[in-house]
């Protein structure tokens, strides 16, 4: 688990993390940037109450424990005393967010499809080894 780079949608950072070789975003963040008002928890316990059985665990969402915890800790505010953390993989992410109904949900999910996700790519490209033949 390591932060790869902060997006900022409309103001309001988004951390790009890397979780087990795939991208990952707090959904607390997507929260406040889709507008919901406050810190985001109520996207979360929406994600949580209303629609995580719709959600494949790992594909999806993942719950992040122990050693990953507390590496994400170091590399995003999370509170010390936070046992776990919910994280969405970006078909998660873009799942909960058409869901929200929130008022710019369709353009945060085509700023983390067009924006976010290329700067991953190329960031990606630019620190993987050259190959030779």
């Amino acid at each position: 688990m390591s932060l790869v780079f902060t997006a900022h949608y409309d103001g309001q950072p988004i951390s790009v993390l890397e979780l087990r070789g795939r991208v990952a975003f707090l959904p607390h963040e997507l929260g406040i940037a889709a507008g919901y008002i406050g810190d985001g928890q109520r996207f979360v316990d929406q994600i949580v109450h209303e629609w995580a059985e719709s959600l494949d665990d790992d594909d999806d969402i993942a719950q992040i424990v122990g050693k990953e915890l507390d590496a994400l800790k170091r590399d995003v505010p999370i509170p010390p005393s936070a046992h776990s953390a919910l994280v969405l993989f970006p078909t998660g992410a873009e799942r909960c967010l058409l869901r929200s109904r929130a008022r710019c949900s369709r353009d945060l999910i085509r700023f983390l499809q067009e924006d976010v996700l290329s700067r991953v790519v190329a960031y990606n490209h630019a620190n993987t080894p050259a190959r030779g033949f």
